[in-house]
């Protein structure tokens, strides 16, 4: 038992799965509690709703109405079934490739909603140096930052060391059917979840999102118009994403394919 541990540990891919899933889960954690528990980075006493027991328990289905939330935590989860089937990701379908490019996805929009609705905030306010982030004394800011900054370079990066090291065959038509199942999912609970805060008169964070509400719009144009153009975006962004890695795929599929010809030769 310990030499497996010990061979395992001189695997650089256990390694890696390891020291990210631990990373990701100390992150997650304390952005919690910070969000959560200590500062209430939502709603506070001001302006809590009476449709929840607590403050505490708005703050965390806001927090956790966030595609970005769930998408850090579904990550987390990930390194962790990939560390016990280590060796096996493939006999797993919640490990395997397929999932792993899903996943890979999701973790690419997180990083782009995050990061582009903060470029957008600081243009909007005409900070571009970014100056209210370098006086940053919010704890549960700091580690949110850091959580939406790591998760996704170490999903993608494995992703990509992962077809650098193997050759996978994807069909194209799979890919695609199974990436639009966790984001129908997720604008399915968002939507039930809205409908039923609106039901109970809350009047915060009823979507996580402005973008996902159908009743607002945006740049001040016709709904009718705004929805067609949200809905258009989403499948674009999923689409072009899901492209992009499959492209990263076909490219190392071919290198490799044509090391071991030249290697026959």
């Amino acid at each position: 038992m310990f030499l497996l541990y010990k061979q395992k540990f001189k695997d650089w891919r256990f390694l890696y799965k390891l020291l990210s899933c631990i990373l990701i889960f100390i992150l997650s954690i304390l952005t919690i509690i910070f969000s959560v528990f200590t500062e209430f980075w939502y709603v506070n006493s001001t302006n809590k709703d009476n449709f929840y027991n607590s403050i505490v328990l708005q703050n965390f289905d806001v927090m956790l109405s966030f595609w970005s939330s769930q998408t850090i935590f579904i990550v987390n989860i990930w390194f962790l079934f990939s560390l016990i089937y280590h060796q096996k990701e493939q006999t797993n379908r919640f490990t395997n490739i397929y999932s792993q490019i899903n996943l890979t996805i999701y973790i690419t929009i997180t990083a782009l909603i995050f990061w582009v609705g903060i470029f957008i905030d600081s243009v909007s306010k005409l900070d571009l140096e970014l100056n209210w982030f370098w006086k940053l004394n919010n704890l549960s800011l700091f580690c949110s930052f850091l959580d939406h900054l790591v998760s996704p370079i170490l999903m993608i990066t494995f992703l990509i060391l992962t077809f650098r090291k193997n050759k996978f065959n994807i069909n194209i038509k799979k890919q695609f059917i199974l990436v639009v199942i966790y984001p129908i999912i997720y604008l399915t609970y968002i939507y039930i979840r809205a409908s039923i805060l609106q039901a109970n008169d809350v009047k915060n964070f009823i979507y996580p999102y402005n973008i996902l509400n159908f009743n607002y719009s945006i740049i001040g144009i016709p709904l009718w118009i705004n929805s067609i153009l949200v809905i258009m975006l989403i499948i674009s962004t999923i689409i072009s994403t899901t492209l992009f890695y499959l492209w990263i795929n076909k490219f190392y599929y071919k290198t490799i394919k044509e090391q071991i010809i030249m290697q026959i030769k």
